[in-house]
């Protein structure tokens, strides 16, 4: 057996405020402050988590839901860029209209009580073009990024702009604007003028004049009106954050596709992004990716980007493991952050322009910005959205013990390297009593990780020393993560250690009802050292010890006089689970599709055809109606009240033409194979499709995915010949959302077209004259199939 070991004793943690001129209240007398540790409201900790979702890219139909969704996800703040040439693409012509609406946003962010943060720029970055900036400041006679007059003069007005959008919804006027970030990565990031960039591969400069440009930038915006409470900015890789001047932010990817620009680079080498770090500690030393000029005991080690997914890049295509986001949440969390952000959470689609069509940067997809986000660009609901919600929950209602954890770093972390993946990776985080919270983490990027089997860690606390597990020894299955409490209280009994981690607590009926997630690979037991333990069903009690079984859920109660019911869920059913607070307390469910609440009704955003059951708690019912139809009780997981199983089945008019063949007019049925024939070659050289839709396809859907399974280099989708979608194989489904198209589909139909796949080419112009052709040896282009699945707003009434 492996025995890993960690003191966690003596553990000083003082909090006291940031050294910096921040913070604010409201029109009802709500404070948010920076302390050196973390944010608080109220007086009260405050655990930030923030996720990246820019509503120029969304569809405005969809914004309240997708606002739901990510709240639901765990989220309390928004990050959303401004990008510049979205609104002002034509000279002194400022849009806002349509899906460029932020003051819509906004109010529909107040309504639904979610913080934002506005990256107003002016330079941004986001995979836009020219990093936001519009054409137009490419032909004017003045530099960018820096204290220049002129480029200030376009700032302001542009800054004037958004404020007219904010107006009267910021912190300070009970509006949802807590923050705004200024620039983006200033004098140490960069990105193409699409301009020029294919020919002369000019870049948008990354900046001049240091801190007195975001100085000026500040004072700029404060003068417009915008008085909040926080002003941030990018603060890694040498970037000008000067904390005098703004909170600093930091992040970190694990997946980056700009290291593939120059060709040279062939395999993504692993990085430290998987390793624990002590990022509140003074005496630390300096780690990748975090060398702050300021003593990190000041200030809160807080993020705004870290990978939440990636997009794919011409030369880089790859598919993101989606349990990589959790792990580096997890991670991050281990390392001592209390502000959680991602980018992104939540995918979208590049607007097209009006000058110009494409609004991407070039290596990017021109409309897809996936970004292979825990939400996708339509609202797809991704593992990484569930197993972040474990943790997100987990902080927000345990805010105070996690936030007052300091991080004590295994003499292990401390000499650890990616490719390392035989020694466990685990720190503490404890607090100044004894109490705290075991890390675990076997994730690592581009290295194969390994099942870590039969080991056992042993904290030394001040309330005494806990063996993880008491007998015998752990295992933990690779890629997954793991946050185990010790000597924490639940209800005032004190639990010396369990091996599961926990999610979230309900009152209900006098009872404190608190869940936890079993982790996979792990054996799961609690250790209580002084209450008699009543087991329930999917467990067994061994003097103050319970063992929980490895698949079934498990409950047992404790605690006589302030009594206490403890369920484990099995991981797969814990990732199935939502959580809202209603004015009749709070409720959870488990379900494979998403449940909403909104506007005080609960409903199910359910794909069609799809065999769905919901399991509800508290609930004492024997049925429930969902859309008209009445559910029966069926069963029972742990406390939560199964319904009855229900499906909904719809047959879709919508026909599928090969266009490869010049003369091919057969109808196909869905699914067909669709393969390219050639017309000037024996080869297979491309893929088409045509496509024609019935109305009854778009009747009372709130969305309709078509899902195209193909091989190839680019997914092109077109109407009358016009491009409104595509897609960088890499391998899964490429996936659009038609809805927002249907009276251009319903009219004109759409045609799909898959560019081949190349290899052994290049450019012959051995000729004479001006005559060059591309030469290859091989090259792919197949649609595979074609699917389409409505997805429909069932309301629930419980």
């Amino acid at each position: 057996m492996r025995q890993y070991s960690i003191d966690a004793r003596n553990i000083k943690n003082p909090i006291y405020p940031c050294p910096i001129k921040m913070g604010g209240k409201n029109a009802n007398g709500q404070m948010l402050s920076i302390g050196n540790y973390y944010l608080s409201l109220n007086g009260k900790p405050f655990f930030g988590i923030c996720g990246e979702a820019h509503f120029s890219r969304m569809n405005r139909e969809l914004w309240e839901d997708e606002i739901i969704k990510m709240k639901a996800g765990g989220l309390n703040i928004i990050a959303t860029y401004i990008f510049w040439i979205h609104h002002e693409e034509i000279e002194g012509t400022f849009d806002f209209s349509g899906n460029k609406d932020l003051r819509i946003f906004l109010e529909l962010c107040k309504k639904n009580n979610m913080y934002v943060i506005l990256r107003i720029g002016p330079f941004s970055h986001g995979e836009c073009r020219n990093g936001g900036f519009p054409d137009w400041m490419y032909g004017q006679p003045f530099d960018i990024r820096c204290d220049d007059p002129s480029y200030l003069f376009y700032t302001r007005r542009f800054y004037e702009q958004i404020y007219q959008q904010a107006k009267g919804l910021l912190f300070k006027d009970n509006g949802p604007v807590i923050g705004v970030q200024l620039e983006n990565e200033h004098e140490h990031a960069s990105c193409p003028w699409e301009m020029t960039t294919e020919n002369s591969k000019e870049w948008v400069v990354s900046g001049h004049d240091g801190k007195n440009h975001m100085n000026t930038l500040k004072q700029m915006a404060l003068e417009i009106g915008f008085d909040v409470p926080l002003y941030t900015a990018t603060a890694w890789g040498g970037a000008c954050a000067p904390e005098d001047t703004v909170f600093p932010l930091w992040g970190g990817y694990a997946f980056r596709p700009w290291m593939f620009y120059d060709g040279k680079l062939k395999e993504h080498p692993a990085t430290a992004e998987y390793l624990y770090g002590d990022f509140h500690n003074n005496s630390a030393p300096k780690y990748y990716n975090f060398d702050p000029e300021y003593a990190p005991e000041d200030f809160p080690y807080a993020c705004c980007e870290m990978g939440g997914g990636m997009n794919v890049y011409y030369p880089y295509r790859f598919q993101l493991p989606y349990e990589s986001v959790a792990a580096l949440s997890q991670v991050k969390s281990g390392s001592g952050c209390n502000f959680l952000g991602y980018y992104m959470y939540h995918g979208g689609t590049h607007p097209r322009g009006k000058t110009v069509p494409y609004m991407n940067e070039c290596d990017v997809p021109k409309f897809s910005y996936d970004y292979q986000a825990p939400l996708g660009e339509f609202g797809q609901v991704r593992l990484s959205y569930h197993q972040l919600k474990l943790q997100h929950l987990f902080y927000q209602e345990f805010t105070s013990e996690i936030t007052s954890a300091k991080t004590i770093l295994s003499k292990e972390a401390a000499v650890q390297t990616p490719e390392d993946v035989e020694t466990l990776r685990y720190v503490a985080r404890a607090d100044e009593q004894g109490r705290g919270f075991l890390y675990l983490n076997n994730y690592q990027d581009h290295v194969e990780t390994i099942d870590q089997t039969d080991f056992c860690v042993t904290v030394q606390s001040d309330l005494g020393e806990v063996r993880f597990p008491q007998d015998g020894s752990l295992n933990l299955s690779k890629d997954a993560c793991a946050i185990l409490p010790y000597w924490f209280s639940l209800e005032g009994h004190l639990l010396k250690y369990a091996t599961v981690q926990l999610i979230t607590r309900v009152v209900y009926s006098h009872t404190a009802y608190y869940f936890f997630s079993k982790i996979r690979g792990m054996s799961g037991e609690f250790v209580f050292p002084e209450d008699e333990i009543i087991p329930v069903s999917g467990c067994s009690v061994q003097k103050h010890k319970v063992i929980l079984s490895n698949s079934e859920t498990s409950v047992f109660t404790f605690g006589q006089g302030n009594r206490c019911i403890v369920t484990v869920l099995n991981a797969n059913d814990a990732e199935r689970l939502w959580q809202y607070d209603t004015p009749e307390g709070r409720k959870l469910f488990l379900c494979d599709c998403p449940v909403l609440y909104k506007d005080n009704e609960f409903e199910l955003e359910y794909p069609m055809g799809e065999e769905v059951a919901l399991s509800v708690f508290p609930s004492e019912k024997e049925s429930i109606v969902i859309h008209n139809r009445e559910l029966s009780r069926s069963g029972n997981i742990g406390p939560f009240i199964t319904y009855t199983v229900f499906q909904d089945k719809k047959e879709y008019h919508f026909s599928v033409r090969d266009a490869s063949s010049v003369n091919s007019d057969e109808e196909s049925t869905l699914k067909r194979p669709v393969v390219g024939s050639p017309i000037t070659s024996s080869k297979v050289v491309n893929a088409r499709a045509v496509l024609q839709f019935e109305p009854d396809v778009f009747t009372g859907m709130k969305q309709v995915m078509l899902r195209i399974r193909y091989q190839g280099d680019i997914g092109y989708a077109f109407s009358n010949g016009e491009m409104f979608h595509d897609n960088f194989c890499n391998g899964a489904p490429w996936e659009i959302d038609l809805l927002p198209y249907k009276e251009k589909l319903l009219n004109k139909g759409m045609y799909i077209y898959v560019s081949p796949k190349k290899s052994g080419g290049f450019i012959d112009s051995s000729s004479a004259m001006a005559a060059m052709v591309e030469v290859f040896k091989d090259q792919v282009a197949h649609i595979d199939s074609i699917e389409l699945q409505g997805i429909k707003s069932l309301p629930v009434s419980l």
